[in-house]
């Protein structure tokens, strides 16, 4: 696979009334999106993305014969359930890669939105831990009040660009909190003239 390839991306949940066995009419009250990125192994992190995304756009209502009937927006997953099926498909598949390309076997994952459940914007990281690299944790990051997340195996090196560019700006302002995007559009005009 190659290294240049679309790393963020909006994914639907769909959910489905009890009948609709086919799949036409998603009940529109309940289906809202969330973002999706990663760094590292494309093979993981597209493949993560695409089973995600078939889990999450089918869903559909569950009868509980031996709980009570809960309502139905209590039954939507939260953005930290998403991130935990996200955490479990990724595990295999870093574990499948690991026995034939344990070097390649590097992916990190964030899941990222609006939680309905929790009524704020969460931010979830999944990555590997340093001492185990099949074993996966989810981090919840802040992102308010101007912090950013970096992923990849350069955070220390992108974080100073970003926080050099941001110091050209008045803290607050729109520039100042677009400067991870200022920072890369500089960084690709760079790259393309050879410099």
């Amino acid at each position: 696979m190659t290294d240049n390839c679309p790393k963020l991306f909006s994914i639907a949940v769909k959910v489905y009334l009890k009948g609709d066995f086919l799949r036409k009419v998603p009940n529109e009250l309940f289906s809202f999106g969330f973002g999706f990125g990663f760094a590292g192994s494309t093979l993981i992190g597209s493949n993560v993305k695409e089973m995600l995304t078939v889990f999450v756009g089918n869903l559909g209502k569950v009868n509980f014969y031996d709980n009570p009937d809960f309502p139905f927006d209590e039954k939507i997953p939260s953005l930290y359930e998403i991130a935990n099926l996200t955490k479990t498909i990724m595990e295999r598949y870093i574990l499948s890669m690991g026995i034939f390309f344990p070097l390649n076997a590097r992916c990190e994952i964030v899941v990222f939105g609006f939680c309905l459940k929790s009524k704020k914007y969460q931010v979830f990281k999944i990555c590997n831990t340093p001492e185990d690299p099949a074993q996966l944790i989810i981090i919840e990051s802040e992102i308010s009040n101007g912090q950013y997340l970096v992923l990849g195996d350069q955070v220390e090196k992108v974080s100073s660009l970003i926080n050099s560019t941001r110091a050209n700006f008045e803290v607050n302002t729109i520039n100042w909190h677009r400067a991870p995007s200022l920072h890369w559009q500089t960084f690709l005009e760079v790259r393309e003239q050879g410099q």
